[in-house]
């Protein structure tokens, strides 16, 4: 029974919950382990339903149909299905180049931030941008995109800010290539693919002009990493300066509603 009840409420969740993994193993008398496997079960009532043992029906106890009801009755009163717009396509937050057009970071970082906030942020004739790859949590899929998939996409209320002007774009790649290659060393991102990249930068470095000066942008969670790299680095001569904008959850709504208003709608300037 624990099982049926723990997956109702599972079901519900949404959060962190694509794929389950499951572990079997042998125990000897010693402790010593052998026979290690490993699966994982898809994110789906009809494969839960088969692996303990019932029909899809008779999946849900009524211990989780009355989670499932006291859940829809939250999502009616938040307005959580209220479409925004309409998503021209699937974007993995699991790949993050930033010039793969199926790529959740290259939408953000080139069009999202541009759109929503650097206008407003950085209104000189430059900006860079700098975010660890844990701000995505979820994928985006084609179709109907609702107020909940913005909270399941990015829910974040933390502010972007600029951290520091007219950073020379030299500097830059000096300060993203310390992130990148040494705040993970106390901190590694647990259970990531071998090659993950923490951070991501845009305009990318082959992109940066190393003699321009850029807006150097972050949010309040990434930005006191941002500032102790500026002070490992003995960038001094870069006052820090804070001033707020938008939250990432909210530059994705702004998004959304301005450029996927329609189906085939979609556009890709300001």
């Amino acid at each position: 029974d624990w099982v049926e009840e723990d997956n109702s409420f599972l079901l519900e969740s949404r959060c962190f919950s694509e794929a389950v993994g499951i572990a079997t193993f042998e125990l000897d008398a010693a402790g010593e382990m052998s026979g290690l496997t490993h699966e994982w079960v898809l994110y789906n009532e009809a494969d839960f339903a088969r692996r303990v043992g019932v029909s899809e029906e008779a999946f849900m106890t009524q211990h989780g149909l009355a989670v499932r009801e006291q859940v829809q009755g939250h999502v009616a009163e938040l307005s959580l299905e209220d479409v925004l717009g309409v998503s021209p396509q699937r974007y993995s937050a699991m790949n993050p180049s930033l010039i793969d057009e199926a790529s959740m970071y290259a939408l953000w970082m080139q069009l999202i931030v541009p759109c929503s906030l650097v206008g407003k942020a950085a209104p000189n004739n430059g900006y860079a941008y700098i975010t660890t790859t844990s701000l995505l949590e979820n994928d985006v899929y084609p179709g109907d995109f609702t107020i909940n998939d913005a909270f399941v996409t990015s829910p974040f209320v933390d502010e972007y800010f600029v951290v520091a002007k007219d950073v020379l774009g030299s500097d830059l790649i000096t300060i993203y290539n310390h992130l990148q290659h040494y705040d993970t060393l106390d901190s590694p991102l647990i259970g990531s693919p071998t090659g993950w990249m923490h951070y991501v930068m845009y305009p990318t470095v082959p992109m940066l002009d190393e003699t321009a000066t850029y807006s150097l942008l972050s949010s309040d969670y990434d930005g006191g990493k941002v500032e102790t790299a500026l002070e490992a680095l003995g960038m001094d001569q870069y006052e820090v300066v804070h001033f707020s904008y938008d939250s990432p959850h909210s530059c994705l709504m702004d998004f959304i509603s301005n450029n996927w208003s329609e189906p085939g709608f979609f556009k890709w300037t300001c």
